[in-house]
């Protein structure tokens, strides 16, 4: 769980409205330190978001104060400069063009030129403080926890219909059980969407009251790369195959090479978890069990040269370590791994990639996706 608050005013310039850069900082202190900044708008609101500090603020508005005034520079319309010797002017280019040799003899009335330069002069206003103000909190829980200040990552959710669509161009949503799956929106704030097109695209299928993906043979989704898999990660995923006799991975990142790729087979014994390529090398995580066809939640952690990986709560034991380097551009697939030629036969329920490492995240994660895949651990 996070914190996440707003605070929201008007900044007023001798009681009229004015359009200012504004930054929050927290009062606390232990540390006061800014924790947002946005500006207000020509009407003088402003509404802004802030994360993990659910105290008092102080909010602090800005006005422009340019940069210092100097000869031989080439100016445009809108731009705000400063005498060298401040005498609580600023002043705003009227008339483009470029300074002159020596610095002008600044008026507070009227207008002043420079070379080329137009210059008319406003009162500078010094910075106006309101507080301490205590912001709109509320606890932000599940993956949005993870990408309030704009982490790395990735979040699918087959189970928020509004991010599913039936064309890769997100034109024609996704309504109805049945309907083909052409785009899936990343919900992390990063951009990282997975498409597909023409008869590649999965089927949306709503089971139990959920919203799941069907992939089968030659149906897959793929994206962008994804910089999360570049370094330390948890990566998790839910879903379930179709039957006892099937093989498949259900997602994967690279081309040439499989950076991660969870990889079920429920042929072999014991059964195979997941693949796991990273630096120095490929771990094979395996489990004595059955993964047949039931929900559940695959986790894998990369830290370093440690790789776990887990089903559900029971860890895999490692084993067919092979030591290599195996970069690649970590395209993110969904129902296929590339350089394997491996399809997914069974159904995708969400996946969620953070650079956050530790058990509570990975705790909270297993047991979100664990619901949307319809199951309790």
């Amino acid at each position: 769980m996070a914190t996440q608050a707003r605070v929201a005013g008007t900044v007023k310039i001798d009681g009229v409205a004015a359009a200012r850069d504004v930054i929050v900082i927290k009062d606390d202190p232990a540390g006061r330190q800014v924790v947002a900044d946005g500006h207000s708008e020509a009407d003088g609101t402003f509404d802004i978001t802030y994360s993990d500090w659910a105290g008092s603020v102080v909010v602090l508005a800005l006005d422009e104060y340019g940069d210092e005034f100097t000869t031989g520079t080439a100016l445009n319309m809108g731009q705000v400069v400063h005498p060298a010797t401040p005498n609580g002017y600023v002043y705003k280019v009227t008339a483009a063009g470029t300074t002159g040799t020596e610095e002008p003899t600044w008026p507070t009335t009227g207008s002043v030129q420079s070379g080329g330069v137009t210059f008319a002069p406003r009162p500078y206003y010094r910075p106006i403080a309101s507080g301490p103000l205590q912001g709109d909190v509320a606890t932000v829980q599940g993956p949005a926890s993870l990408f309030l200040s704009g982490e790395p990552g990735v979040w699918l959710d087959p189970g928020d219909i509004s991010t599913l669509f039936q064309d890769a161009e997100g034109t024609i949503p996704v309504r109805f059980d049945g309907d083909p799956v052409g785009l899936i929106l990343d919900k992390s704030g990063n951009n990282n969407h997975v498409g597909q097109s023409g008869s590649r695209r999965p089927v949306y299928r709503v089971i139990g009251g959920r919203g799941q993906i069907q992939f089968g043979h030659s149906k897959f989704l793929q994206g962008l790369p994804v910089s999360v898999f570049s370094g330390d990660y948890t990566a998790l995923w839910a879903g379930w195959v179709s039957d006892d006799n099937s093989v498949g991975v259900a997602v994967s990142t690279g081309k040439n090479v499989s950076r991660l790729a969870f990889y079920v087979d429920t042929r072999t014994s014991p059964r195979r978890l997941a693949l796991v390529s990273v630096v120095p090398g490929d771990t094979y995580c395996d489990l004595p069990i059955d993964v047949g066809p039931a929900p559940h939640v695959f986790v894998s952690d990369r830290n370093g040269l440690i790789t776990r990986g887990w089903l559900d709560h029971m860890e895999a034991s490692p084993s067919s370590i092979q030591i290599a380097e195996r970069p690649d551009n970590n395209v993110l697939y969904i129902g296929y791994q590339f350089a394997g030629g491996v399809y997914f036969d069974g159904f995708f329920s969400g996946l969620i990639a953070t650079s956050v490492l530790n058990d509570s995240v990975r705790e909270d994660m297993r047991t979100w996706l664990a619901e949307r895949a319809g199951m309790q651990l």
